[in-house]
């Protein structure tokens, strides 16, 4: 079987566990039963004037994931957290400029590449870097460390910020402090977009349910049929 018939998590048939629909209109790397280990949810994050959009609840299938692509550096996973949202995703920013969460040098150059632009190269977008850290301060630990690590970026030295809208991206929501802390620099900035989002922000009955933008496409697709 090429590769491009197999599940980019798994190794197993794409086409396994997907709907007739699935395979002919929606795009993507993860067979059905992988997929499925993921939790979308529907609702978005208030971080005081910051509306968050995220796609996934932040759980363990997601985060076993997400490390696999970040700390043991497999880039071929980049596309499976956005992969069956690109379009619309797409068609919601387009008069938008991306602006990453800056990672540590130190990361970087471990790993080779830039987790976050990666991640959302995908959409098609401009991905303007303008922030950056002023040190190699990791961002772990408890919600104290995470809001320390916060106070260690700054906006590029000389940098021209982008006219138009800027959405703030990110893989995880974690405390809410580093976004909070970029949009602090950059007050223009009214919207954010994360891959997942950790389960104190979302409602109980948020999980398994689409974004409201992500289930027309499907409602769409189906109506082809």
């Amino acid at each position: 079987m090429p590769l491009a018939e197999r599940c980019l998590w798994c190794g197993g048939p794409l086409a396994s566990g997907r709907t007739i629909s699935e395979l002919m209109f929606v795009e993507d790397e993860l067979c059905g039963k992988c997929r499925s280990l993921l939790t979308p949810i529907s609702s978005h994050v208030i971080l005081e004037d910051l509306v968050v959009q995220g796609l996934y609840v932040y759980d363990e299938a997601f985060m076993k994931m997400l490390v696999q692509y970040k700390e043991c550096m497999d880039e071929a996973l980049q596309a499976i957290f956005l992969k069956p949202w690109q379009d619309s995703l797409r068609r919601r920013y387009r008069r938008a400029t991306l602006i990453p969460m800056p990672s540590s040098r130190t990361k970087r150059e471990k790993r080779g590449f830039d987790t976050i632009p990666q991640l959302f190269s995908g959409l098609r977008l401009p991905i303007v870097p303008l922030l950056e850290k002023t040190d190699d301060f990791e961002q772990q630990g408890n919600a104290k460390q995470r809001q320390r690590a916060a106070d260690h970026i700054r906006l590029i030295p000389g940098v021209s910020i982008p006219s138009g809208p800027l959405v703030l991206i990110d893989d995880v929501l974690t405390t809410g402090s580093t976004l909070r802390a970029a949009q602090v620099l950059l007050p223009q900035t009214r919207e954010a977009l994360v891959l997942a989002v950790n389960q104190r922000f979302l409602p109980s009955d948020s999980s398994r349910a689409f974004p409201s933008f992500f289930k027309k496409a499907r409602n769409k697709a189906k109506e082809k049929i």
